[in-house]
């Protein structure tokens, strides 16, 4: 599975405005998606509504465990998101972890 199909999946979520994925390190899987999402909305419960909507849609080792409610996506000179910033980015307090 791709990060454009579960971006995708994201943004089927009524409250998700615009969703960037990345892999970042997992203990258990190697390499896990982490989403960064921009919305209305935030915090914990709603991390975890995005997260069991999503499930839905992917199998179990898709979804993203980690959640992160920013304000807006860093984005290239050409309007793509700028993957290599939300890499860099150390991981804020408001990120969600969900147990697998």
């Amino acid at each position: 599975m791709s990060a454009v199909e579960i971006e995708d999946a994201l943004l089927r979520h009524p409250g998700v405005r615009e969703a960037a994925v990345i892999g970042v390190a997992d203990e258990q899987r190697g390499l896990g998606p982490k989403a960064f999402i921009v919305s209305e909305r935030s915090g914990p419960d709603f991390a975890r509504e995005i997260q069991e909507f999503v499930k839905a849609r992917l199998s179990r080792h898709e979804y993203p465990r980690l959640v992160e409610f920013v304000d807006a996506l860093p984005k290239t000179p050409a309007g793509k998101v700028d993957r290599r910033t939300l890499r860099e980015r150390p991981t804020a307090p408001s990120a969600c972890p969900r147990p697998g």
